[in-house]
């Protein structure tokens, strides 16, 4: 059964539920129809989908997933260059684009279509990896990839028809297209889309007018709202989901008290990876926030070193996974592709631990652990120290390469009302000596990308090590 028909076959039940943003809106059956009808015009190669509007990019997904054509998802959000870059690595000839107005299909690069060389069968989307910086990778994620992550993602998460989903960030994002969009379709829920740059004030008030039941962001995007929320008395929200970045201690009690009557699931995945891969249950929110949870039915997960060897319990090392979702492979890179499927397993590039309960949780990435004397020095760690001090708003501690030292720890924080000596202070009193930042920098706010992801380390300080 296609992709596109195993959809259709959840949705039926729900022909009359609506997808909406502020201006427009569409039913299911209206969905399925236009995406047969104008599906039927697009031939079986890769499109490039670009449009302003969320709700324009489904129906324009939809339209790619029933004509089996592998969709590559693109966003205005990450600017003109970004996209571009994306474009001429995945070799696209065709794009869906609203630019205009109406949702259209265009020839780019005058059409020309070159001989393909990676083995795109079965493969419905292909989605970049990549942030703002650096060569995108596309992750080619198959039929029935997705619907296994679409059936795992529903032993926990249960929606309803009369449940109310809204979507803030990007469907560029898996987490958005698969954990989001696509999960609500099957559980004919409806869907609002909030379109435009991340707005907290807007997004509480969404929440309020259109009674949405279903909200799920990164702790970044949920420490902002809650500063709106917090006014607010009986909230509708009944599921709040976390994922997209380490959840910090500060932010979890944020998130309890405001949400006080909505089920909280902390949840972990990757784009790789199809791309959700755990959860923790609401019942162990409380004691253990900082927990991604346990390894979703029918995905394997290991804690290993260096040679892939398991690690005992308790130990930190790479995240390892064995799961029906995990992408195809790169785009066109064997060479990537290869790097992280090593003896069957994906290396997801995580530094995490495993309790003797099978909880994970995720550390760092591998590329922003410190070593410093020999220590391994998690990030997270320092700042959830410095995000429960009183004025930091936000933090990010990173290494910086020294000839001498190995590596220095360097701390950015958004602190208004501290100056930089301060703060320095105040970590020398919290933190143990091996954790002691070698400078602090206070800073307005930190750089982010656009699904409120930090951006540890901009394209200069990639460059100069600083």
């Amino acid at each position: 059964m296609s992709l596109f028909n195993w959809l259709c076959r959840y949705m039926a039940h729900f022909p009359n539920q609506i997808i909406k943003n502020e201006n427009n809106s569409i039913s299911y059956d209206e969905l399925i129809y236009e995406a047969e009808n104008k599906g039927r015009l697009i031939s079986r190669c890769k499109v490039g989908i670009y449009c302003k509007s969320e709700l324009n990019t489904a129906r324009a997904v939809m339209r790619c997933i029933f004509a089996e054509a592998p969709a590559v998802l693109l966003s205005p959000r990450y600017g003109e260059k970004h996209c571009r870059r994306i474009i001429e690595q995945m070799q696209i000839n065709y794009i869906i684009t609203d630019i205009s107005g109406d949702i259209e299909l265009r020839k780019i690069n005058n059409g020309k279509l070159e001989e393909e060389h990676a083995d795109l069968t079965n493969v419905s989307l292909i989605l970049s990896t990549s942030g703002t910086t650096g060569a995108p990778k596309g992750s080619m994620l198959t039929s029935y990839g997705i619907t296994a992550n679409l059936m795992a993602i529903h032993s926990y998460l249960k929606l309803c028809a009369n449940d109310s989903i809204l979507i803030a960030r990007p469907l560029y994002h898996s987490a958005a297209l698969i954990g989001e969009f696509l999960t609500a379709l099957i559980n004919g829920a409806e869907v609002n889309f909030i379109e435009g740059a991340f707005n907290p004030p807007a997004i509480v008030k969404e929440i309020i007018s259109s009674e949405i039941t279903t909200f799920c962001s990164t702790p970044t995007m949920f420490h902002h709202i809650s500063h709106f929320a917090k006014r607010i008395k009986n909230l509708p929200l009944k599921t709040v989901s976390v994922s997209g970045e380490c959840l910090t201690r500060t932010v979890a009690e944020e998130m309890q008290n405001i949400f006080k009557s909505a089920k909280i699931y902390h949840v972990y995945g990757l784009t790789e990876a199809g791309p959700r891969v755990s959860c923790l249950p609401p019942e162990e929110f409380s004691e253990h926030s900082e927990s991604v949870g346990y390894a979703l039915p029918g995905i394997f997960a290991k804690i290993a070193d260096e040679s892939g060897n398991e690690m005992p319990r308790g130990e930190s090392g790479e995240l390892l996974l064995l799961t029906p979702s995990a992408m195809k492979g790169y785009y066109n890179q064997p060479a990537e592709t290869e790097n992280v499927f090593r003896n069957g397993w994906l290396h997801t590039g995580d530094i995490a631990k495993m309790d003797e309960h099978g909880r994970i949780t995720v550390l760092c990435r591998k590329d922003d652990m410190i070593i410093r004397g020999g220590i391994n020095i998690y990030p997270r760690e320092i700042e959830n120290v410095l995000c429960s001090i009183s004025g930091v708003d936000d933090a990010v501690a990173y290494g910086e390469r020294d000839a001498l030292a190995g590596e220095k720890i360097r701390i950015k924080a958004a602190a208004p009302s501290m100056t930089a000596s301060d703060l320095l202070k105040k970590c020398r009193a919290l933190l143990p000596p091996y954790q002691w930042p070698d400078s602090v920098e206070i800073v307005d706010k930190l750089p982010r990308n656009s699904s409120g992801k930090i951006v540890r380390r901009t394209e200069k300080d990639e460059r100069t090590g600083i």
